[in-house]
């Protein structure tokens, strides 16, 4: 049960030592993120097979066999980052009663016990180690950073990790953005950039009204982020940031305002659904051509996604209920068969939920979508009595892996989309004498976030 008190408190002051902590920590973070999940090379190999697949070459089937020391000691970093956070007296205690902790820990147990059954028992076991890695990580540095910073941690990191990938393009002489096949990719995928660039619009928007300065800032970030979007060309990111902003806003409005708001939202989107079916074919076939970004191509199978969904739910139904194992279902050789099959590299199903289903059955998708609900009625809660800024994110970005779970599985995966929704929410969990976190003062003084400031904390309400 929830149990709000106030408490009275003074000014913060974010020190230059502190801030320096949170630039390091975002620095860690982007180090051992390149290091597991990107590559310098990434655009070159992308734009290749796009369009000349031929199944001789499969970069997911061949990391997945190969050891990668990078990879290794990046996990061994974030392990050492864990151990720390968990050793260092941290500034808030753990408020262990959250139903959203205790729906993570049934899940990963859930995947545990898939050991006994898994198809592939020394994958499950090592893909729930990364799990396990990137669970503790996330749990235990937010006890160290209030929510602003954590807030600002994430947002470093995501810029840091795309500014990479515009200096890679670059150097490869692959950044082409006036191409019409061109996809900003950076040193990943553009489906993941697209992620980090809907992270900042998110985090950005949540500094409007708060002075002048952080106005801007937001106004920059939500720019940066939008142009991102739109280069990577993402479709499943960008309907989930649509939802996820829409979302982050009306948490954000009061009373009467807010009603307004979610009112004006549906009625505008019914407005645009009985506009759309009385306008021509023509100009049905140009908003369709915007709303796919311009690619048009294979839009009548989802880029190919219906045909492979199709053939995935069939193996779902061979084991409804207990599933093939923690990511045992996805070994070098099923995604290489699977290339073969749909002419394309398929690295997971591109459907969280049907991927959780070929993972631990219908009982890890009850906890998975249980853990989601839970995380999102935290975000709400907790901003509702605290205008936590982690909190507003929090929610967004739930909104965001919910609607991105449809067309991809990158929320569900052991990598950091997951890192940032699991600190998100651990950011929740960490409280203490003087709050959640570091609750932020909405109506609050002309702060600029980005560098040292004082924080303004007056009536805080803590929750048991």
């Amino acid at each position: 049960m929830i149990e709000p008190h106030v408490e009275e408190s003074g000014t913060e002051e974010r020190s230059w030592a502190q801030f320096s902590l949170v630039m390091l920590m975002a620095m860690v973070l982007t180090a051992a993120v390149y290091a597991t999940e990107h590559s310098w090379d990434a655009s070159e190999y992308i734009s290749f097979m796009t369009y000349n697949f031929n199944g001789a070459e499969n970069l997911t089937a061949d990391r997945l066999s190969e050891a990668n020391a990078g990879s290794m000691l990046a996990r061994m970093l974030l392990f050492g980052c864990a151990l720390l956070g968990f050793l260092i007296p941290g500034r808030f205690k753990l408020q262990w009663r959250s139903p959203v902790l205790w729906i993570w820990c049934a899940f990963i147990l859930w995947m545990l016990a898939t050991c006994l059954w898994s198809i592939n028992p020394s994958q499950t076991l090592y893909k729930l180690g990364v799990l396990g890695i990137f669970s503790l990580t996330a749990m235990m540095l937010p006890k160290h950073f209030g929510s602003d910073d954590w807030v600002t941690v994430l947002i470093a990191t995501c810029f840091s990790l795309i500014m990479l990938g515009f200096v890679a393009e670059i150097s490869l002489n692959t950044f082409a953005p006036f191409a019409a096949a061109y996809r900003f990719s950076g040193t990943v995928h553009p489906n993941t950039q697209a992620i980090y660039s809907t992270v900042i619009c998110l985090a950005g928007s949540l500094y409007f009204g708060r002075g002048p300065k952080q106005t801007m800032w937001a106004v920059c970030l939500i720019g940066f982020g939008v142009f991102i979007l739109l280069l990577t060309k993402s479709r499943t990111s960008l309907a989930g940031m649509v939802l996820g902003f829409a979302a982050v806003q009306a948490l954000r409005a009061r009373g009467a305002k807010r009603v307004f708001l979610v009112a004006g939202a549906i009625g505008g989107l019914a407005v645009a659904l009985v506009a759309f079916t009385l306008v021509g074919a023509r100009a049905r076939g140009s908003v369709g051509e915007v709303a796919s970004m311009g690619r048009m191509e294979h839009t009548s199978t989802l880029s190919g996604r219906l045909p492979l969904w199709e053939h995935l739910l069939v193996d779902v139904g061979k084991n409804p209920v207990f599933g093939y194992g923690y990511l045992a279902y996805w070994d070098a050789e099923r995604i290489e068969e699977l290339g073969d099959i749909f002419s394309w590299e398929i690295p997971h199903g591109h459907n969280s939920y049907i991927d959780v289903m070929l993972d631990g059955g219908v009982i890890a998708l009850a906890l998975y979508l249980a853990w989601m609900l839970a995380a999102a009625l935290r975000g709400f809660r907790v901003y509702e009595q605290s205008q936590n800024v982690g909190a507003a994110l929090l929610f967004g970005v739930v909104v965001v892996a919910f609607v991105n779970g449809f067309g991809e599985s990158l929320f569900k995966m052991p990598n950091f989309h997951l890192f940032i929704l699991c600190s998100l929410i651990a950011n929740t969990v960490w409280g203490g004498p003087a709050g959640l976190s570091v609750a932020s003062d909405e109506a609050g003084e002309d702060e600029d976030w980005m560098r040292p400031n004082v924080v303004r904390r007056s009536k805080v309400k803590v929750l048991q």
